[in-house]
């Protein structure tokens, strides 16, 4: 059996596979001895087919999650050998056979656009062939990006899952602002520590939920933005220290320079938007200059991995963002 579990909503995914962890312990491996996991970039070869081929012990199957599989072989445009036989076994409907989780931490079927001497055309995130292999044989769970009534949905069922209550204004006014799921989920884990009794969970309102969102102006954050799209290392590394010191979380500075380098992206293949402010246009479009347009997708890429590490990670936020200057 071969799940795969991508999306650009990192925390979304790493939850997903948490939930299916519990979900094969609890109902196939109570003694938590046949599930490993395996990170693609760091495994010497043998390791999959080993792992792949261990006969389950006392269980009828065993479950292996596998990170940035698709990753590294969109890095390689090619499948091994070895990664093509597992792969065939991890495909089988027995129900014996072991359950394989490829583990992506950003989307790897959402195409991407591609600029070469002028012209602008679409490319797949990970080789064509892999992801329509991908496809026929596997449970495919993408964690896209939620707005609107998804997102309302979604917040419900976070509280609701961890028996709490949460009232209809309190949904639209998370809903509204702009704040990802792991950091909407941040609000809501202090709201319902604050919100249980011992006679019951009570109702988390809007204004609860207002006092725990963090308070940053966007301002504050300019500095910072300015010195990373004109590539000028040491005033990111003195601003990020003065942001810190503010309070600012890792993460709002993370979204500020996703942002910043979707800016760029557009400046540099002429898509801005229509709606840009003229000030905004003028300073993208000078700082993109400045980049290569292989170099900004690079350095998209190492922003949505540090993303899903911050998110999923024991791992230090200033060591991780750091690396990005």
């Amino acid at each position: 059996m071969l799940i795969l579990v991508h999306g650009s909503d990192s925390f979304r995914s790493h939850d997903k596979v948490e939930q299916l962890k519990e979900k094969f312990k609890r109902e196939v491996d109570p003694s938590g001895m046949n599930s490993v996991e395996l990170d693609a970039e760091n495994l010497e070869p043998g390791v999959w087919s080993r792992e792949i081929s261990t006969t389950p012990f006392l269980a009828r199957r065993r479950m292996i999650i596998a990170k940035r599989v698709l990753s590294l072989a969109s890095s390689r445009n090619i499948l091994t050998e070895e990664e093509k036989q597992w792969w065939e076994i991890a495909a089988s409907a027995d129900a014996t056979s072991p359950i394989v989780i490829f583990y992506e931490m950003a989307d790897v079927i959402e195409p991407k656009e591609k600029v070469s001497k002028g012209k602008k055309s679409v490319v797949a995130s990970a080789p064509a062939k892999i992801v329509d292999d991908i496809l026929k044989v596997a449970t495919v769970i993408n964690n896209a990006r939620l707005s609107g009534l998804n997102l309302k949905q979604w917040i419900k069922e976070y509280v609701s899952s961890r028996q709490g209550k949460i009232d209809e204004q309190a949904v639209s006014f998370l809903a509204s602002i702009n704040l990802d799921t792991w950091s909407i989920a941040q609000v809501l884990n202090v709201c319902l520590a604050y919100c249980w009794l011992p006679s019951g969970p009570t109702l988390i309102t809007k204004e609860e939920c207002f006092s725990r969102v963090p308070e940053t102006s966007e301002e504050t954050l300019f500095p910072l933005q300015d010195a990373f799209i004109s590539k000028q290392t040491a005033i990111c590394f003195k601003e990020y220290h003065s942001l810190k010191l503010t309070g600012v979380h890792e993460l709002q500075i993370l979204t500020m320079l996703e942002r910043s380098l979707l800016q760029l992206l557009q400046a540099k293949i002429g898509a801005l938007p229509v709606k840009t402010h003229p000030f905004v246009v003028k300073k993208i479009t000078a700082a993109s200059s400045r980049w290569q347009i292989n170099e900004l997708h690079t350095k998209r890429e190492q922003l949505l991995y540090t993303d899903a590490l911050l998110k999923s990670s024991d791992l230090s936020g200033e060591a991780l963002l750091l690396r990005l200057f």
